[in-house]
């Protein structure tokens, strides 16, 4: 999970880079940069999801992960609103040149994405050692079991 979060984080150190390319040698640096960012943002999601399923006991799941979704789709709701006033600003302002304000726009998105790297660094391993995962399991079966039968 960290090093999803971390290789999908740190091409963005790149981007720069495609300034100094012609054209069409940006735009295929560009796309590359974008897949892979991609790709392993998906793996880093994937475990940010493994996670979660295992940092509750399993009666819990389906509330967990009906939070994360909601969570989810309000991030994706807000995220182009912010990006967008953050483009707006970074252009439009007289704060600096249009040139300038793009390197602004990307130093404030590389500080958010190292952000969200060192935030994940510091999670645990393992949530709850493996004994009483084992406990928890057996529980929650021995408790199926029971009202299978009553039913």
């Amino acid at each position: 999970m960290v090093y999803g979060c971390f290789l999908g984080n740190a091409p963005i150190i790149l981007y720069p880079f495609a300034l100094l390319l012609p054209k069409w040698a940006a735009l295929w640096f560009l796309s590359f940069l974008i897949g892979s960012l991609s790709l392993f943002n998906t793996i880093f999601y994937a475990g940010i999801t493994v996670a979660n399923n295992r940092a509750v006991p399993t009666t819990d799941r389906a509330k967990l992960n009906g939070l994360a979704s909601l969570g989810a789709s309000i991030s994706r709701a807000t995220a182009p609103i912010l990006a967008g006033t953050l483009v707006q600003f970074s252009f439009s302002s007289y704060l600096f040149p249009a040139k300038w304000g793009s390197l602004f726009a990307y130093l404030v998105l590389t500080s958010v994405a190292m952000s969200s790297y060192m935030l994940t660094s510091n999670l645990p391993e393992e949530v709850f050692p493996e004994e009483e995962t084992t406990k928890l399991n057996h529980k929650d079966m021995e408790t199926a079991v029971v009202e299978d039968i009553s039913d």
